[in-house]
């Protein structure tokens, strides 16, 4: 299993905006692509900010590809988002699952 991370950071008065578009524009699209095991967003505010991490997992390589494409080390981040973000990482990392339990 592949963990896909990635950071952004968004003013805590366009959080909710970004919580919005990942639940009704991007986890849509990632449910329908074969190999998408699932996604997690994590948060930590600080009253006037809101950083976020999102980390996506994939079955393998080839199911992170169908999403990122040839380029996957990119993020891919929709207009819609870049709106409401304040910072956001350009390039993910990508993690191979080795040990995990449940």
């Amino acid at each position: 299993m592949i963990v896909r991370v990635w950071r952004a950071r968004a003013k805590a008065d366009n959080a909710q905006a970004y919580r919005d578009h990942l639940q009704t524009h991007v986890f849509p699209v990632l449910q329908s692509i074969e190999g998408f095991l699932g996604v997690q967003l994590l948060e930590r505010a600080d009253g006037l900010n809101c950083e976020f991490v999102v980390e996506s997992r994939w079955a393998d390589m080839k199911a992170v590809r169908a999403f990122a494409g040839d380029a996957f080390e990119n993020a891919v981040v929709a207009p819609a988002a870049k709106k409401v973000l304040s910072w956001y990482d350009t390039k993910v990392e990508h993690y191979e699952v080795t040990v995990e339990r449940k």
